[in-house]
């Protein structure tokens, strides 16, 4: 059987035809953790970013918040515009195919369910987050005019702590940065520029303080030269609010230990007049020291004490009054008579009780009780 000759050339030329015709794609490059396609075993399409979804009002918060998350992933590339979608032909296609749809992924399940329906048609992450900047962002002219008046109203009060406050104070800021950035050069106008702004915001944070309290360390910020940045500032009025507070505090102890104790001291006092009896006197309401036949009677004594009979009779008397104006009715004939007859018995007990009040013991008078 005769052999077959094979030309070498021909079988080389056949090998070559082949190979061109089926070529086979590069392997791809291993990613590292530092590649924008790169997607760690815990990333996954559930994965939470931010804590609060988007549901509109909040697009400016939840934009900042979004982008942080992106940005520490190394993906923010994807939502603006700096990361381009590779021919499908190359072997960098299908890496960024899928890492593009896990931001998609993550922008949906970072927005209010009832948003799904309206961005469940983008195709890219960049087209899914220019959709929702052009929905929910405001022009900046009205924002910004917003924040700056906001700025200028704000106003700290006594609800809110210097930490509470300055953090209000700073989201406002930190806005308006965004919205009005400085200008990037590296010339010497750059560096004052940035400077006169760290004035103004430690101007406008120091402006909103209540004078009264914080007067003092106010004074002692904008003594300073060059000026404080707004950072220190707020420390020093930190420290101001605490020691303000502690001063508070420790006078209200002292208001409470004052009334608990003259309230302890009124009461025992009161026990002491009411039940104590005088060694030296034998009388009941006031004790020793305190006895006005040892230490002298009052100057007007006598005064008081003829007052104080006569005020106690009247309304002796005005019983007895009403006593008989009830018996009234009864025989309209002998009212004449039964009034002579309490007359000279009233003056008849006056007469005896006056004189019986002189020697006997006194519980009315304060000074002499105790």
């Amino acid at each position: 059987m005769a052999s077959e000759h094979v030309d070498p050339g021909k079988v080389s030329s056949e090998k070559n035809h082949t190979s061109d015709d089926r070529k086979i794609p590069d392997a791809p490059i291993a990613l590292t953790p530092t590649s924008p396609y790169y997607l760690s075993p815990s990333d996954n399409p559930g994965t939470p970013l931010v804590a609060a979804a988007l549901y509109g009002e909040n697009y400016r918060t939840w934009s900042r918040s979004m982008k942080t998350a992106l940005r520490a992933k190394f993906k923010l590339g994807f939502i603006d515009g700096s990361i381009t979608k590779p021919g499908k032909k190359t072997t960098d296609y299908l890496n960024w195919e899928k890492a593009d749809s896990m931001v998609m992924a993550w922008i949906i399940n970072a927005t209010d369910p009832k948003l799904h329906g309206s961005i469940s048609h983008a195709t890219t992450a960049r087209d899914l987050w220019l959709d929702l900047e052009e929905r929910f962002a405001q022009t900046n002219a009205p924002r910004i005019h917003q924040l700056w008046r906001n700025l200028c109203l704000l106003q700290k009060d006594d609800e809110l702590s210097v930490t509470e406050f300055y953090t209000q104070f700073k989201d406002l800021l930190d806005e308006l940065s965004e919205l009005q950035p400085l200008p990037e050069c590296t010339c010497g106008a750059s560096k004052e520029l940035m400077r006169r702004e760290e004035e103004q915001r430690l101007h406008l944070f120091l402006g909103s303080l209540d004078d009264e309290q914080y007067g003092h360390v106010k004074t002692s910020i904008l003594n300073v030269e060059p000026l404080p940045p707004l950072r220190r500032a707020f420390n020093h009025i930190l420290r101001e609010e605490a020691r303000f507070n502690a001063d508070k505090e420790k006078k209200k102890n002292k208001m409470d230990e004052g009334t608990a104790f003259y309230s302890s001291a009124g009461s025992k006092q009161k026990k002491e007049g009411t039940n104590s009896k005088c060694d030296y006197c034998g009388k009941v309401g006031h004790v020793k020291a305190k006895c006005f036949e040892i230490i002298g009677y009052p100057p007007n004594w006598d005064t008081r004490r003829t007052r104080r009979w006569n005020n106690k009779s009247g309304g002796n008397m005005a019983a007895h009054t009403i006593h008989v104006d009830e018996g009234r009715g009864k025989d309209d004939g002998d009212v004449a008579d039964k009034g002579h007859a309490f007359h000279g018995m009233r003056m008849k007990t006056l007469g005896s009780s006056s004189f019986a009040g002189m020697a006997g013991p006194s519980h009315e008078e304060d000074d002499w009780i105790g």
